[in-house]
């Protein structure tokens, strides 16, 4: 058993070391899903919609995908395109992707497209 043990702490070391440089990217992502859960929240509280586990249930999946996501981007990018910033792409993508619909839960709850706010007011 302790030769078990030694080799599991052995194993799970290599990994943080190796994941390491992904932290602030699993965070950025986890940011923007929590955001999106609260907002999507707020946006059924002020609809009257009935709050119910099953529309809450995507959360889970949403967060270990992208944290799949995340991992699968930086092993890529270290092992097979060191020059392409593979991780950066994906984050931003799963980033992007949070936000539109952020921006949706927002429209539900103000009536007003925080985009589509800004991009008037550049126009101007």
């Amino acid at each position: 058993m302790d030769y078990f043990k030694k080799q599991l702490f052995i194993c799970l070391s290599w990994m943080a070391i190796y994941f390491s440089p992904t932290i602030e990217f699993l965070l950025l992502a986890g940011f923007f899903v929590a955001m999106d859960t609260t907002t999507g929240v707020m946006a059924v509280i002020k609809s009257g919609e009935e709050f119910t586990s099953k529309k809450f249930r995507a959360v889970v999946p949403k967060y270990i995908v992208y944290g799949c996501g995340v991992l699968v981007a930086h092993v890529l990018q270290q092992q097979f395109f060191p020059d392409f910033p593979a991780l950066k792409i994906i984050t931003g993508l799963i980033a992007y992707s949070e936000l539109i619909s952020i921006d949706e839960n927002i429209n539900k709850i103000t009536g007003v497209s925080l985009f589509k706010f800004f991009i008037k007011k550049m126009k101007k």
